[in-house]
Order: C-alpha cells, then structure tokens, then sequence
C-alpha cells in the first residue's frame, strides 16, 4: 500500500537511521525535549543543524517523528519514546535497583 510509511522510506535506510540517531543521542536529545525546532534539537544533541534536519525527515517519514508546520517543530509521534529512547522505567527514577 502506498500509503504505508516505510514505502517512502526503504526499510532499511530507516535501520540505518534509527541506529545513527542512538548512536548520535537524537532519540535521547528529542526525549529531553518539548516539541522542538531541528536548531533545538541540534544544539541539544551537540551536532550540526543541517545533518540533524536530515535525520529528522527520515524519522517524520517513518512515522516515528512528528513534525508540527505551523511551529516548525518536531517530538516523537505519539508512544515512540518509550521505544526509542533511553528513558527510566515509568513510575519514575531507578532508585529502587540494588547497586551492591
């Protein structure tokens, strides 16, 4: 089906990406942040804003990203975070893991 995301992107450019943006910090710099523009975004994550925005449109492609136009903004689509970014588990910090 042509409307499908990951028929405008090849699946495997998607990989690609998703493990460019760990790597990066984007995924986690995107989590930090609030609906934000690519310079946002960017500054946050210590990267340039050009290489960031083409990152950006791969993940609005495949639907991990949503991009807002009317702010130029960008946030995870809804329930993405949790599965691409290095968040503590729900319920708050992790305090209640042993460290000894």
């Amino acid at each position: 089906m042509l409307d499908e995301p990951t028929s405008r992107v090849d699946p495997g450019a998607i990989s690609l990406m998703v493990t460019v943006g760990h790597r990066a910090g984007l995924f986690d710099a995107l989590a930090a942040l609030a609906p934000s523009t690519s310079t946002a975004i960017a500054a946050r994550a210590s990267l340039a804003e050009r290489h960031v925005r083409e990152w950006l449109a791969v993940m609005t492609s495949a639907g991990i990203v949503a991009f807002d136009p009317a702010g130029r903004t960008y946030a995870f689509a809804q329930a993405r975070a949790a599965d691409c970014a290095r968040l503590p588990p729900s319920g708050g910090d992790d305090r209640s893991v042993s460290r000894s």
